[in-house]
């Protein structure tokens, strides 16, 4: 079963696993009394579209970069709406009610968004763009080894739902971690990545108009706020400066021990 990213007796278990939780997964006659498809196959067919990813809207026309999805996402619909658990923390005095996401250079000033420095003008700044960076990167390398090993997640998604999605990366990690879990301590045989099915660096096309910030819906405002992105982030250069640049790191002071 190298095909599918897991050893044979693992994926018997899964089998077993979801006939018994689930009824979809089970084999069962139709109206005209037919059998249907068995247990191995459904689960076969699951497997391969995690895989090797699910065509269903992969001739769909455009696609979308950092900027493109953030403005179509609806990532912040429900903080706008009110519907997230309350966020309060205080940074270098000041307090804060909105949680935040790290990103690079390339997003806007918002006040959900944290971004890195790519020109550090200082030390400080240095030591807060290397630990940005850092926690970053953790979350980018996690989520491209799950890319690399189930092709759903390359390909288009705007036909999926929501909840679709969730549960799609979801299933993914969920299956990961199986793998690593069940392959520790084993050896197995080396498998390329050419070797697998499918594009490594699916390409990517020209991606249609999207509308300007002044069109974002004006619940957005707070999100959106400049003033307080830049005031997080320089709350966030002295705290990381604290945490990791004055009293550690390459540019903490040295000791001075009196005799």
């Amino acid at each position: 079963m190298l095909r599918f990213r897991m050893r044979q007796s693992l994926f018997l278990e899964i089998e077993d696993k979801l006939a018994t939780a689930s009824k979809f997964f089970r084999q069962e006659r139709n109206a005209a009394g037919v059998l249907g498809f068995s247990t191995r196959q459904k689960c076969t067919v699951g497997l391969r579209m995690l895989a090797y990813g699910g065509p269903a809207d992969a001739l769909d026309e455009g696609s979308h970069n950092d900027i493109n999805v953030l403005r179509r996402s609806p990532i912040f619909d429900d903080l706008a709406n009110g519907k997230t658990p309350p966020v309060n923390f205080d940074v270098n005095g000041n307090t804060y009610t909105l949680g935040y996401y790290l990103t690079d250079g390339i997003y806007p000033d918002w006040a959900t968004l944290v971004k890195s420095i790519s020109c550090v003008k200082s030390n400080k700044q240095s030591v807060f763009a290397s630990q940005q960076e850092k926690c970053r990167k953790d979350i980018e390398r996690f989520f491209g080894v799950l890319v690399a090993k189930w092709k759903i997640l390359h390909n288009a998604a705007r036909l999926w739902s929501r909840r679709d999605l969730n549960t799609i990366v979801l299933a993914c990690v969920i299956l990961h971690n199986m793998v690593v879990e069940d392959e520790r301590g084993v050896d197995l045989p080396s498998v390329h990545v050419s070797e697998w099915p499918g594009a490594a660096n699916p390409p990517i096309t020209t991606s249609r108009s999207m509308p300007t910030i002044e069109e974002v819906n004006e619940a957005y405002s707070l999100i959106e706020e400049k003033s307080t992105a830049q005031q997080l982030k320089k709350d966030l250069i002295e705290h990381m400066w604290e945490l990791y640049g004055s009293k550690s790191g390459p540019f903490a002071k040295e000791s001075v021990h009196l005799n």
